[in-house]
């Protein structure tokens, strides 16, 4: 939990600090993953992901959580570009914990878990305002006082916390969100975090499938 509260606490301040340029500021330079691949590969697939099914082969991972700006951003703005080039974009969208989550949030958050719904995800990130979504989906039960989905959150912050010590194992001594996780066009698997718009172009070079 520590690791998932001082992200939490880094996105705080990034929140804070929109107005000098939080894409700039918080974005980290990427690093091949070389210790312990098979642990992170065995960890993100049985992580509760959406995507659109698009390759097996070329994917990138995107972990966040729902009001973080950066995370937004490369959604909208990296999401449909990746998408064009081949690569399946791979959603992991975990809760802050019942203290800086709101209850709707932790049901949609369990039903992405439960249903792997990429329709539903893309709804849920394309409105501007999610407390309108929140009033308008009615069908996605509570998670709060459902023990399996409860316990399914939980999981995902464990997971979370798994991928935070694998990537520390690599070089990476802070984190900020979004955290990027993708295999180049080489086989090789790399990550990064934070939104920099030199960043996300040098990932779409790396991971670009070879004609």
């Amino acid at each position: 939990m520590k690791k998932i509260f001082k992200l939490g606490s880094a996105l705080i301040s990034l929140v804070l600090v929109l107005a000098i340029g939080w894409y700039v500021v918080f974005a980290g330079s990427a690093k091949p993953i070389t210790n312990n691949v098979a642990e992170l590969e065995q960890t993100l697939s049985e992580m509760g992901w959406v995507s659109p099914g698009i390759s097996d082969e070329h994917v990138l991972y995107e972990i966040s959580f729902r009001s973080c700006p950066a995370c937004a951003s490369f959604h909208k703005n990296e999401f449909p570009k990746l998408q064009a080039m081949g690569v399946d974009t791979r959603l992991f969208v975990f809760s802050l914990g019942p203290q800086r989550s709101k209850p709707k949030e932790r049901a949609v958050i369990a039903e992405l878990y439960k249903n792997r719904s990429w329709e539903l995800a893309e709804n849920w990130w394309a409105e501007t305002n999610p407390g309108r979504f929140y009033a308008n989906v009615k069908d996605i039960p509570d998670a709060d006082g459902d023990p399996e989905r409860t316990a399914s959150i939980e999981h995902g912050i464990a997971q979370l916390d798994k991928i935070a010590d694998i990537l520390a194992n690599n070089g990476f001594k802070s984190l900020a969100t979004p955290i990027l996780i993708w295999k180049n066009n080489k086989g090789q698997w790399k990550a990064g975090n934070g939104y920099n718009l030199i960043h996300n172009a040098q990932i779409r070079a790396d991971i670009r499938p070879k004609n």
